[in-house]
Parts: structure tokens; sequence; C-alpha cells
């Protein structure tokens, strides 16, 4: 009768955690739906800066009758200033998941499971 109880309360502890699971993966996909339309957000924003700076300077360009090419500046039109954007953030982006993974890497070893079983001194931050 026992072994009744017990796959019943495993099955019950199972059907927990993949709710559970289902839960987290639910926020991690808000979360990063969310990160992408700030960053949207960002680009189009910045952009706009960009557009008016790239006005001004055609202003000032031909009140001092000087040409100036920037047929193949980045942001030009948007599609290319998207680009270049994703391309940017992609590059931050390794760059930070690589100094967390060399900060991991970084981590003392311990020979025990006390802390006065440590072989290596992590030092305080005064």
């Amino acid at each position: 009768m026992m072994h009744f109880w017990d796959a019943y309360k495993n099955t019950h502890e199972y059907k927990d955690i993949v709710a559970r699971l289902n839960q987290i993966e639910e926020t991690i996909k808000q979360n990063e739906e969310r990160k992408y339309g700030y960053y949207q957000r960002q680009v189009i924003g910045y952009h706009g800066l960009f557009s008016v700076f790239q006005t001004c300077k055609e202003n000032y360009n031909v009140k001092k009758g000087m040409k100036e090419d920037i047929s193949n500046h980045f942001c030009r039109d948007f599609e290319h200033f998207q680009m270049e954007a994703d391309e940017r953030y992609q590059t931050h982006i390794a760059d930070r998941t690589k100094e967390s993974i060399t900060h991991l890497s970084k981590t003392h070893s311990t020979s025990g499971k006390k802390l006065s079983q440590t072989e290596v001194r992590i030092p305080s931050e005064s």
C-alpha cells in the first residue's frame, strides 16, 4: 500500500515542478519580449536624434559651402542604422557574457565544505 502513496507523492511533486518550470519559462519569455521592445524604442529614438543631427550638419555645410559625402555612413537610413546597432549590441552582449564566464572560472575551489577548510582565503571587501 505504501508504494502507491509514494507513487502518488512523486507524481504530485513532478506535476508541481513542471508547473513551476512552465511559469519560469513564461517569465523568461516575457522578460525577453520586454527587453526587445525596450531595445527597439531606444534604436528608434537614437535614429531620430541622429537624423536631427544630420539635418543640422547638412544646413551647416550649406551655409559654409562645404561638400561632405555621407553615402557610406551607418545612419544614412534606418535599415543601416539598425544593422549597425544590432551588430554593436551583439558585440556588447558577447563581451558581457565573456566577462561573466571569466568571472565564474576564477572562483576558488574548496577542499572541504566548511569555510575554515578553504585552501585560499577570499579577500574581504573593505
